[in-house]
């Protein structure tokens, strides 16, 4: 059977990528293909465009959380028959000043084309400088296809031919995008706001009709005629015996959760239950609640109105219930969360306050050692924490760019909470360890 896989990627963050991204995984899904979207990086805000589109999960790739062949694997397991890999940032851009983990560094381990948006607004001949700098990192020669973001259809055939000629068959300059200011996605602080908050539904419409030229260029291109030996890998978890609940808050104040945390825990044994602490009264029968980060502090009212939810929350917690928090979801167990000079209270099970601070308080890639036994995350996030007691001793995180060793973990009786974002599949058997208290 036929199948194509290739990464979009750019020059840095802000170039259009998203936008691109989601505009030929809708023209794919229109015209009949079946369709999976990926995101390089521990990114939780592009995926939700995927998946607003699609109305499937997307998958992270992050060579970070996961050595080479569990990443193929992975890759290999969510793979349909057309496959689009939004990258992250730069393509080059990797941990600390290195390209390390970067999007080109999976685009090589998956040994998948990479179509490289340019952003030429405002450029003329400059184009050719910045393509020929991003190809001559290209060891291995990935950089197929070149999109030419924010021009007009009139200047792009004014240059395209001028492009062309001086790369030769090196990679082609595949289609251009036209200047669309009034449909942009605007961002906030730890990326795009959401699709809805983008109203996205009103917008793609139109990043279609833009993106045609350059989607019909892939179809006729040979980045679609790639032979696959084997059928596509079925991405269905096997039967798994239930032996515990898990609820896991997902709305809009938690959001940033990965699909793969939640397949480890089905893999576990977990029946998973979703609830809001927005608009629901209580918190369903489980033995295992989960609360993920997101924008907490854009719900505040409504998470402190919301008497029966903290209510529940309460009497699951007295009752010994196993609770893990991440970020946002952190926030939400303490006393209150301070935000733009008022206070709002919360659920008061770890004592202490939340407060917005004017720039990043942790921002990179984490190892987490609890035991003896390390977990990979990362933590991004512009709200700190005063708390009444300790971290925990028996946990300490490390810095993967800086080395910087610091706690950060409330570890005790039937909670475990702090501000990083853990990445279960990198090591399953932490999960499983505090799920079981062992």
């Amino acid at each position: 059977m036929k199948q194509t896989s290739f990464m979009i990627a750019s020059t840095g963050s802000g170039r259009g990528k998203t936008t691109i991204t989601i505009s030929l995984l809708s023209l794919f899904k229109e015209n009949g293909y079946d369709v999976h979207a990926f995101k390089c990086g521990p990114d939780y805000i592009d995926p939700s465009f995927h998946r607003n589109v699609l109305d499937i999960e997307s998958t992270n790739l992050d060579s970070f959380f996961l050595d080479g062949e569990s990443l193929f694997d992975l890759y290999i397991k969510n793979r349909h028959e057309v496959n689009v890999i939004e990258s992250a940032m730069g393509l080059y851009d990797g941990k600390g000043a290195t390209s390390n983990h970067s999007a080109y560094e999976i685009a090589s381990l998956l040994n998948v084309p990479i179509i490289l948006v340019i952003d030429a607004h405002g450029m003329g001949y400059s184009i050719l400088a910045e393509i020929l700098g991003f190809l001559s990192l290209d060891e291995k020669k990935l950089i197929k296809g070149i999109v030419l973001n924010r021009i007009s259809e009139k200047y792009y055939n004014k240059i395209k031919p001028v492009l062309q000629d001086n790369l030769k068959d090196r990679c082609h300059i595949i289609g251009y995008v036209n200047k669309m200011k009034e449909a942009s996605l605007k961002s906030r602080h730890l990326g795009l706001l959401s699709p809805e908050e983008n109203m996205l539904d009103e917008k793609l419409d139109l990043y279609k009709k833009s993106l045609t030229n350059v989607y019909n260029s892939i179809i006729e291109s040979s980045l679609f005629s790639k032979e696959i030996v084997a059928d596509i890998a079925d991405s269905k978890l096997p039967g798994e015996k239930t032996l515990f609940k898990v609820a896991v808050a997902r709305d809009e104040a938690f959001s940033f959760i990965y699909e793969e945390n939640i397949n480890v825990l089905k893999k576990l044994g977990g029946s998973i239950t979703y609830f809001s602490p927005i608009h629901d009264d209580e918190v369903p029968e489980c033995d295992v609640m989960v609360l993920y980060g997101g924008y907490p502090e854009n719900y505040l009212n409504e998470l402190s109105s919301n008497k029966s939810m903290i209510d529940s929350i309460n009497c699951l917690n007295n009752r010994g219930v196993k609770i893990i928090a991440e970020c946002g979801g952190y926030m939400y167990l303490l006393d209150e969360i301070e935000y733009d000079g008022k206070k709002y209270s919360m659920t008061s099970i770890i004592h202490g306050r939340a407060y917005k601070t004017d720039s990043l308080v942790r921002f990179g890639y984490v190892d987490v050692n609890i035991n003896g036994n390390i977990i990979k995350g990362h933590e991004f996030h512009h709200f700190e924490a005063d708390i009444s007691e300790q971290f925990s001793d028996e946990i300490n995180i490390v810095n993967a760019a800086g080395n910087e060793s610091y706690k950060g973990f409330i570890y005790r009786d039937n909670i475990f909470a702090g501000f990083p974002h853990l990445y279960y599949l990198s090591n399953e058997k932490v999960i499983e360890g505090l799920i079981n208290n062992e």
